[in-house]
């Protein structure tokens, strides 16, 4: 479903120019402008809006430097537990080596980096590549509907779909890197 938005989205400008709507553009646009800018002045005449704007803005800086604080202290836990475990005050079995332990740590570490790259290099690639492509192939079959189009349809449908499967893929190994890599 999120793959068939995308492309009927994206294809918006088309389809209006194709059937001849593209006036309607500019008239939705002015009257969701007007709308908007009307509700927003009402808005505007209470009393109290600045008090809640300044407490919506406070609030957003606060929750992202609580978001900071609260991951730069799960590191820092992360780092101190896995520390207490390699110590000599834990009863460990036969098998374990404090370098192999710091191995599968740095490894942790790895995994995360290597799935961050993997998915912003992936959004770009998406954003700046295959999207712009998928919505030309679609673009033929979705302004001039006929049996010769579809396979278009069907290469750039497959396309953006490919891609964002390959896009939820990476989010899947960066949540789930412990169970992949602990057994």
């Amino acid at each position: 479903m999120l793959t068939i938005i995308i492309l009927l989205v994206g294809n918006t400008q088309e389809l209006l120019d194709y059937y001849g709507l593209s006036g309607t553009k500019h008239v939705i646009k002015q009257s969701a402008g007007h709308a908007i800018s009307t509700g927003l002045g009402k808005i505007d005449t209470f009393s109290f809006t600045d008090k809640v704007v300044t407490f919506m803005v406070w609030a957003l800086i606060g929750v992202l430097c609580f978001s900071v604080v609260q991951v730069i202290a799960r590191i820092y836990r992360e780092i101190e537990e896995e520390e207490k475990l390699s110590s000599n005050r834990y009863v460990h079995p036969k098998t374990f080596t404090r370098g192999v332990f710091w191995r599968r740590v740095a490894l942790d570490f790895l995994g995360v980096v290597v799935g961050l790259a993997l998915l912003i290099g992936g959004l770009y690639c998406l954003l700046a590549y295959v999207l712009p492509i998928a919505l030309t192939y679609t673009q033929s079959f979705l302004t001039g509907v006929s049996v010769v189009h579809a396979g278009s349809l069907v290469v750039g449908f497959f396309m953006l779909y490919g891609w964002t499967l390959i896009l939820a893929i990476v989010l899947k190994y960066i949540v789930n890197r412990h169970r992949l890599f602990t057994r």
